[in-house]
């Protein structure tokens, strides 16, 4: 998540969950911070960077989200987006546990289901993949509806 959003995220979740970064700079560090821009920006070399710091979800601004090389598709399914932020759910160690938490919530709120897939595609270039291209959570549900 971007840093400016880690101090609410901290705050609302209240330690159930752990955030990569909150704004307190001076105590992580340069490579911290420049590990967090990579991997928000999906560069290249930052893969690795996901299982070094056991991210399991991404949270990232739509429009970031969008003007970015799109994540590799095997590793990453969504599970939110909406006009302000993107929600991926990693392929890692706690994959299952959280993809069950994210087809209870969907269960629990069905009229929110559409927030799991994109409401329109862009396609690009034949064989060339888009952000819009990460797989829906809900296709791994075995309660999946259309």
């Amino acid at each position: 998540h971007p840093d400016g959003w880690g101090g609410y995220l901290s705050w609302r979740l209240k330690g159930r969950v752990q955030t990569y970064a909150d704004g307190r700079w001076p105590l992580v560090g340069q490579r911290v911070i420049a590990d967090g821009v990579a991997m928000l920006t999906r560069r290249q070399d930052a893969a690795p960077l996901f299982s070094r710091y056991r991210i399991d979800w991404l949270m990232a601004p739509t429009r970031l989200h969008l003007q970015v090389r799109p994540p590799a598709l095997h590793r990453w399914v969504l599970a939110w987006q909406d006009d302000d932020a993107v929600v991926l759910l990693r392929r890692g160690p706690a994959f299952a546990a959280n993809l069950r938490q994210v087809c209870a919530f969907y269960r629990s709120h069905p009229t929110l289901r559409a927030r799991a897939s994109w409401p329109r595609r862009a396609r690009g270039p034949a064989g060339v993949a888009v952000p819009t291209d990460v797989p829906s959570a809900l296709s791994l549900c075995k309660d999946a509806t259309p």
